[in-house]
């Protein structure tokens, strides 16, 4: 009796989580299609492949993501930007974007670097205004943003008056500005006049990214090496939202392909237009797919 009794508690201890059982349900995918891409999960709408993602006939954005080999380990890609994490019910995504620097090269006598620029048009994302900063990094800088004809960005200076505190993003060695609204795309410019071709021996470089503001602070040191870009490896975590399409819930609601498909599914409109869908309350899981929402 003994022997049996562990052997009951042994198969309802392996047994696999039933829907209500309030555990997270498995990422849902397209039959055959992977659900995983290394490390991180890709769930429908998304896919590895065209044939895996939500098909472009069904909305004028794509979702498909690369799986590709780096240094022997599997990561998404969107458009050649790295994908380190997507969330269904938040409609978001975490890429990885490079950061911008000009620093002073001793032998040419030149400020040289590299400028980012990021174009999400046509696609399902946006940057996030809400989770983002842009940070300029420096002791003689300003950098800037271009969006349209519109210029964003701050000066950062090192002097007497203005000394550089670990933590402190506030213009001494670093300043920050919010991200603006609704934005699909950027370019990254830093101005001739500020440089650090007179200090370069004590700062030879200027910084300026685009930045999770959870992921970012401050530290003086970041002034007098590459120790910022290096620490990042010049990829800077940044969070984005995304859509289905531009369509409000009531125009999608009317079209053939209307994405919210699950029977416990509900339609969310995004304030910045657009929609997304939702499991309804007491419901988890994917509301992109036939029976995906399931009772908690």
């Amino acid at each position: 009796m003994a022997i049996l009794l562990l052997l009951l508690l042994s198969l309802a201890l392996s047994a696999p989580a039933a829907a209500g059982d309030g555990l997270a349900p498995a990422v849902a995918a397209r039959p055959g299609c992977p659900t995983r891409c290394g490390a991180v999960d890709v769930p429908f709408p998304f896919g590895v492949g065209e044939q895996c993602a939500l098909a472009k006939a069904h909305t004028r954005y794509p979702f498909k993501l690369d799986c590709l080999s780096v240094a022997g380990v599997s990561k998404p890609f969107y458009k050649g930007i790295e994908v380190t994490n997507i969330s269904l019910s938040d409609g978001k995504a975490w890429m990885k974007m490079n950061m911008s620097k000009n620093c002073y090269n001793q032998s040419t006598g030149a400020m040289e670097g590299n400028r980012a620029h990021v174009d999400f048009t046509g696609t399902p994302f946006w940057i996030s205004n809400v989770d983002n900063k842009i940070v300029v990094i420096g002791c003689q800088t300003f950098a800037y943003l271009q969006i349209n004809n519109v210029l964003t960005g701050c000066v950062s200076t090192c002097n007497k008056d203005s000394i550089p505190v670990n933590v402190k993003c506030s213009g001494a060695g670093c300043c920050q500005v919010d991200f603006p609204n609704g934005t699909w795309y950027y370019s990254t410019y830093f101005s001739e006049s500020y440089n650090t071709s007179q200090i370069w021996r004590s700062s030879p470089c200027s910084y300026i990214t685009v930045i999770e503001t959870t992921a970012f602070n401050f530290y003086t040191t970041y002034l007098n090496s590459t120790v910022f870009y290096d620490t990042y490896k010049g990829l800077a975590p940044v969070s984005l939202d995304w859509i289905i399409t531009m369509d409000s819930c009531d125009e999608a609601k009317n079209t053939t392909s209307y994405a919210c498909v699950s029977d416990r599914s509900t339609c969310v409109n995004d304030p910045k237009g657009g929609y997304r869908c939702s499991c309804s309350h007491g419901f988890q899981g994917n509301p992109y797919m036939k029976n995906g929402c399931t009772a908690l």
